[in-house]
């Protein structure tokens, strides 16, 4: 499908020099929004492996919290690796609150279409640092 730079520069209302500026940019743009989007996913797979080898419930919560920020869809892999880990086992440290926590984020989100930033804000709320 021709685009509107395609058909300007066809028709001679766009010059050579121009058209290939345009292209330029738009390709410079394309691999920006690639590069991002492979960092955020590096990252986010970073700390899932931290989730997955953690023990420690203060650990695990820094990590989920940082991963519940930047992706709230995650709550219930999250739920499902502090199970695995044992988190709720580990009361004297915490994991039995982490879970807590972990399920009050998870039923909250569950509710009604939200916008991102709303979700974000959830997990901010529900879901303290310590």
């Amino acid at each position: 499908m021709r685009d509107l730079r395609m058909v300007l520069h066809g028709v001679g209302l766009a010059s050579d020099r121009q058209f290939r500026e345009a292209e330029a940019s738009r390709q410079l743009d394309l691999e920006a929004e690639a590069n991002a989007y492979r960092k955020t996913a590096a990252e986010q797979d970073r700390r899932m492996e931290i989730l997955h080898s953690s023990n420690s419930p203060d650990q695990f919560r820094r990590e989920a919290r940082r991963l519940l920020l930047q992706f709230p869809s995650l709550v219930q892999q999250i739920v499902n690796i502090a199970h695995e880990r044992g988190m709720q086992k580990k009361t004297k440290q915490g994991g039995g609150r982490l879970i807590a926590n972990l399920l009050q984020v998870r039923a909250a989100l569950s509710k009604g279409s939200l916008s991102d930033e709303d979700r974000v804000k959830i997990v901010g709320k529900l879901f303290p640092k310590h």
